[in-house]
C-alpha cells in the first residue's frame, strides 16, 4: 500500500517541484551556516603546548597570525629569554619581539614594562613605527626539555610607539614554539 506522500509525489507533478525545492532551500540554509566567517578571536590558533610552531594574537582587535618566522633562544647561561615572530606580506614586514632578563625555567608571568629588563616590541615597516611596552604580560605556561623541546604561552600589553606617536593592544595572544 502507497503512503499518501508516495501517492501525491507520483500523480501530482508540480508537488514534485515543490517538495525538490524545498529540500534545496534546506540544503542552502544548512551550507549557509558552515560558511559564516570566522570571528578575529576564532582566526587565532589554539593555545597548545607540543610544540606546534604557532603564534597569534589580536592586535587593536585584528588577528594576527604566523607561523613561518617564529623563534625563542635563550643565552649560555639560560637566564635571557628572546622570543620573536614575524609577519611580511604586501610589503609590510611586522615583528613582535619579547626580551626577558632573568628568565626563569619553569612556567611564571612575567610583567611587561618600559624597562630594558622584561619588554615586548612591536616593529612595523615601511612606517618605521616601533611600539613599545608600556604595560602587559607575558606568561610561560610549558616548557619542553626532553623529548620535544618547545616553549608556550600566553600575552598581552599595550604599548606606544614615539615615533609614530600612536598606541596599539595586543590581547589574547599565545605561543607554541618548538
Amino acid at each position: 500500500m502507497k503512503t499518501f506522500i508516495e501517492l501525491n509525489l507520483q500523480t501530482h507533478p508540480s508537488n514534485r517541484f515543490f517538495c525538490f525545492s524545498l529540500l534545496f532551500f534546506a540544503l542552502s540554509v544548512f551550507r549557509c551556516e558552515d560558511e559564516k566567517p570566522k570571528t578575529e578571536l576564532e582566526k587565532l590558533p589554539p593555545a597548545t603546548q607540543e610544540g606546534k610552531g604557532t603564534f597569534g594574537c589580536l592586535v587593536n582587535g585584528k588577528a594576527w597570525v604566523t607561523q613561518n618566522r617564529l623563534s625563542a633562544q635563550r643565552d649560555q647561561a639560560d637566564s635571557l629569554l628572546f622570543i620573536t615572530a614575524g609577519i611580511t606580506k604586501a610589503g609590510q614586514n611586522q615583528q613582535i619581539r619579547f626580551d626577558i632578563v632573568d628568565a626563569d625555567r619553569t612556567p611564571k608571568e612575567y610583567t611587561l614594562s618600559d624597562s630594558p629588563r622584561r619588554f615586548a616590541v612591536f616593529l612595523s615597516r615601511p612606517s618605521s613605527c616601533r611600539y613599545k611596552t608600556i604595560s602587559g604580560k607575558l606568561i610561560i605556561t610549558g616548557r619542553g626539555i626532553v623529548a620535544k623541546p618547545y616553549l608556550s604561552g600566553r600575552f598581552e600589553f599595550f604599548a606606544y610607539s614615539s615615533e609614530c606617536r600612536d598606541s596599539l593592544k595586543v590581547t589574547d595572544g599565545r605561543f607554541d614554539i618548538y
